[in-house]
């Protein structure tokens, strides 16, 4: 249901969709799922490609920014997310120390540009 209604929405839309499903009691699973879909529309990759193992550049990115949500705004373990694509605690850890503050700033290109859009998407 969330996937199709937020793919096709855009800008102030979208922003009032996450306002609701922050503030509604809904199930950390359907959070995870936008957040899923969110990360792959803004990374650029069709959302089967965020759940398989392919390592490539920007399915690696969209994970870590998942990971990053469910450590930061839902406080899931490293375990739990992990389990979300198959993953062990250990390569979630790599990827939410890669988006720390202080490594932020070493972001370029689309990655920044990934990394804002999210987390303005998501605040």
């Amino acid at each position: 249901v969330y996937n199709i209604v937020i793919v096709a929405a855009r800008g102030e839309e979208a922003k009032a969709m996450v306002n609701k499903l922050n503030t509604d009691e809904r199930s950390k699973e359907d959070k995870i799922e936008f957040v899923k879909t969110l990360a792959c529309e803004i990374v650029g990759i069709p959302y089967l490609k965020i759940n398989s193992g392919r390592r490539d550049t920007r399915a690696v990115f969209a994970r870590w920014l998942v990971w990053d949500y469910q450590g930061t705004v839902l406080k899931i373990s490293l375990e739990a997310c992990g389990e979300v694509f198959g993953l062990d605690h250990t390569t979630v850890l790599h990827g939410m120390n890669q988006l720390k503050p202080e490594n932020i700033r070493f972001l370029n290109g689309w990655r920044k540009y990934a990394y804002t859009k999210f987390w303005e998407a998501v605040d």
